[in-house]
């Protein structure tokens, strides 16, 4: 059987598509790490953390706050045609 795409076999695509996923979650974990590094020791006295800190609280804060466009979008598509200012304060 032959598992050639374009000259390049799965393992190589598994492989690199890996490593392309780490090299992603390394550049949206660095800035959370070096904001909080830059920020919370200084306004709140947190201890500083380092990159695999960083990755656990950016997974934590998109499972905690990742669906609300989605939750957002239902309510302003709610039965009622009134606009949002008036959804406030029903």
């Amino acid at each position: 059987m032959n598992n050639k795409i374009d000259g390049f076999t799965m393992f190589t695509w598994i492989c690199a598509g890996l490593m392309l996923m780490v090299l992603v979650v390394c550049v949206f974990s660095i800035p959370l790490m070096l904001l909080w590094n830059w920020l919370m020791p200084y306004l709140f006295g947190l201890p500083t953390i380092n990159i695999l800190q960083a990755v656990g609280l950016g997974a934590l804060s998109n499972i905690l706050f990742g669906n609300t466009s989605n939750i957002i979008k239902q309510s302003s598509t709610g039965h009622k045609t009134k606009s949002k200012k008036s959804l406030l304060f029903d």
